[in-house]
């Protein structure tokens, strides 16, 4: 069976940690640190991986942090697609709050997709996309009116027809 291809536009880096108590203005030492590649079609090339599948995660990464989360995501996924964009892959937090049990999320929006990148990115899609196929996650609002239109959106310029979540 071939690969099952999942596409993400908005991966993240996903900071996990935790600490004693979150106290507004003051330093919060936190404990236990993992930094994961994240983002939904990531997460669900991981599980299917995870349950003996063929994956090919095809994703956007780029600025200082996407060499980081194309070495987080190698400690899960041999192989991967990455495409190159100008922006920072976002970081993703979250933070569990011993004394409270709260887990305290703070996500980024993401990175800006110029055109320019949105249309190397349909070119890269229209070569390479054959079923099965899955794409998954949120967009961010940064990317939306970009992104969303030309590839992950409805309508005649929709790139991208298989599951979604």
């Amino acid at each position: 069976m071939s690969a099952i291809i999942t596409y993400t536009a908005n991966p993240a880096i996903d900071v996990w940690a935790q600490c004693d108590t979150v106290v507004a203005t003051e330093k919060t030492r936190v404990t236990d640190v993992r930094y994961d590649a994240g983002g939904g079609g990531i997460n669900v090339a991981r599980v299917l991986v995870a349950l003996g599948a063929q994956a090919l995660p095809v994703y956007l990464a780029g600025g200082a942090t996407g060499p980081l989360f194309e070495t987080l995501l190698k400690r899960t996924i041999n192989q991967s697609e990455p495409i190159s964009i100008a922006g920072d892959t976002r970081l993703s937090e979250v933070i569990y709050e011993r004394s409270t049990g709260r887990e305290l999320r703070f996500v980024a929006e993401g990175p800006m997709i110029t055109a320019q990148e949105a249309t190397r990115i349909g070119d890269h899609i229209r070569l390479t996309a054959r079923p099965p196929l899955s794409r998954s996650g949120r967009i961010g609002p940064c990317q939306r009116p970009v992104v969303r239109t030309r590839l992950f959106g409805r309508g005649p310029a929709h790139l991208l027809p298989g599951g979604a979540d």
